[in-house]
């Protein structure tokens, strides 16, 4: 059946129609010519709002150091996948801190080959990119409104999307769930008509964090069984699309970590279960908002169980939206995550989709349900009094800046830190041999690319020294530090073994942490070959120079 529109309402599936509708259709040619001139208008307005805040409003370099720290992470890794990571193996993605798969695939890689293609490193560019991820969100709600409801609440939906304050800096952050959140839309838009195409959509959008594997994974499946009117051959075609992407990705997951299902194993049974929460007590703050999102928790099961039952009108997009609130429900309401718990969580990531979600259930409101309800509110007047509604919250959602910069204001100082003290790190080095690393550091990494034209190959992270296996299989080498590795094939002593690697990996500076025992014990042991700077103890960081020659 061809598609149709009811009070601008663009269809795709039969499940829709009724006589009613079939009565007040009007010939679709009227209004669809002016969608694609509307998406690109779109498109304009929320990546300019973006780019504003990104180029002008914060500093490009800054994401957020010290708060948004995760962001220089994500280049780090970015970044050295395009230096070291490509030379290692296929698409093989690349650290300092060992958590190059942690996340995704599809943001390193992204990030990798933007890199490669301009030229650039910078971190203003990685934030670009996900401000052009956030302008296709935008699109992606106008055309999701427009097929399951109307073109009012598409476009309201995307307006309201576009100028929120919350979600443009989060677009801005170079945050990996900007990314990710346009192939999650993508994957409801195209579905059932595109069946395949929605597979693929779904399997990309899983490649960028673990929760989203449960996101695609669990659309896929309401998809399957509650899209009762879709044919088996349609059902099967998006198994297909999202398998295209899953089988693949599980066998690189495989190769490269020997766990098929590795981020969401080490998202999901490590960080999030409670493993790298140290924290042994909750404080007031965190009993507060775990019992908030318990009540949140509690709240969307029961409009979760009513979706599923009734299936109105764009089921599929509210199952999307209140997956994500579920998923907040459990994390910080159940989970041993709430040992995470900041004030700052309602303005952040974490709340980027949600929000996005409430965004279009007021739109409905505003443009369908009411209307539906009460029929008077079609009248022309009262649709024009809504969009003035709109205006209103998109004006009082620019009130949230003042709570946003509250924290990122403060980072601007830490940031400035950050770039002071990296000149005095990078003093000493010689630009000869490379530099051991502490790994925990991705703004100082940043700060040494970006400003003071250190190239990825210059670093060798202190994660992947001999120390690290030592600690692994539990050997202490400084208890005979001339002893005889037994884990060593060629039999060499532990002092020989670590410093051949030092040899092999042509260690000329070090920049470690003051309280690093195993590099203190070293440099106690042979000062010979490490000397300390002069003046070398810097805000928490040691300096020592290596000489070669005399290993």
């Amino acid at each position: 059946m061809a598609k149709i529109i009811d009070d601008g309402a663009y269809y795709e599936d039969d499940e829709h129609k009724d006589t009613k509708d079939l009565l007040e259709q009007q010939p679709i040619e009227k209004k669809s010519k002016l969608i694609p001139f509307a998406c690109i208008a779109l498109f304009i307005i929320a990546l300019v709002a973006r780019l504003y805040f990104l180029l002008i409003a914060s500093n490009p370099d800054n994401p957020g150091a010290g708060w948004f720290g995760d962001s220089y992470h994500h280049w780090q890794i970015g970044y050295l996948t395009k230096e070291i990571g490509f030379s290692q193996g296929f698409l093989r993605v690349w650290d300092l801190k060992g958590m190059d798969l942690f996340w995704g695939l599809l943001h390193p890689l992204v990030l990798a080959f933007a890199f490669m293609l301009t030229g650039n490193d910078s971190m203003a560019l990685a934030r670009a990119i996900t401000c052009i991820a956030g302008a296709f969100s935008v699109v992606l709600m106008f055309l999701l409104g427009i097929k399951y409801w109307n073109w009012k609440v598409g476009l309201s939906a995307a307006l309201m999307t576009a100028l929120c304050s919350i979600i443009i800096f989060n677009d801005a952050t170079g945050m990996v769930e900007p990314l990710g959140i346009p192939f999650l839309l993508a994957g409801v838009y195209f579905w059932n008509k595109k069946a395949l195409l929605a597979g693929l959509m779904l399997g990309i959008a899983m490649l960028t964090r673990s929760e989203y594997w449960i996101y695609s994974g669990g659309l896929i499946v309401a998809f399957t069984l509650f899209d009762r009117k879709v044919n088996t051959d349609k059902k099967v075609l998006l198994w297909l699309g999202f398998a295209i992407v899953l089988i693949p990705y599980m066998k690189y997951l495989l190769d490269y970590t020997a766990n098929p299902i590795y981020p969401f194993y080490q998202n999901f049974f490590k960080n999030i279960a409670g493993e790298w929460q140290f924290k042994k007590v909750l404080d007031a703050a965190d009993i507060t908002g775990q019992f908030t999102f318990r009540i949140i928790l509690a709240i969307t099961l029961f409009f979760t169980s009513v979706v599923l039952l009734k299936r109105p009108k764009g089921w599929q997009f509210h199952l999307l939206g209140l997956g994500n609130w579920l998923f907040l429900g459990l994390t910080f309401g159940v989970s041993n995550y709430i040992k995470s718990w900041a004030d700052y969580v309602w303005v952040v990531r974490f709340m980027l989709f949600p929000y996005t979600y409430l965004i279009m259930v007021i739109a409905v409101a505003l443009f369908y349900t009411l209307p539906s309800i009460l029929k008077f509110l079609k009248n022309p007047v009262f649709t024009s009094i809504s969009f003035v509604g709109v205006a209103g919250m998109i004006a009082i959602s620019q009130l949230a800046w003042t709570e946003i910069y509250k924290y990122y204001e403060p980072t601007n100082a830490t940031w400035k830190s950050v770039q002071e003290i990296t000149v005095e790190l990078i003093k000493p080095y010689q630009k000869n041999g490379k530099i051991l690393i502490a790994e925990g550091n991705p703004d100082v990494t940043y700060a040494l690319v970006h400003f003071h034209n250190i190239k990825g190959n210059d670093l060798v992270s202190q994660m992947y020294d001999p120390y690290f296996y030592y600690e692994e299989k539990e050997l202490d080498p400084y208890a005979n530090w001339n002893a005889v590795n037994p884990e060593n094939p060629d039999g060499l002593t532990f002092r020989q073994e670590v410093l051949e690697w030092f040899k092999k990996n042509d260690i000329h500076y070090i920049i470690t942490y003051h309280n690093r025992e195993r590099y203190l014990k070293l440099f106690e042991l042979e000062p010979q070959i490490f000397t300390p700077v002069p003046d070398g103890m810097l805000k928490g960081f040691l300096l020592y120079n290596v000489d070669p020659d005399k290993i």
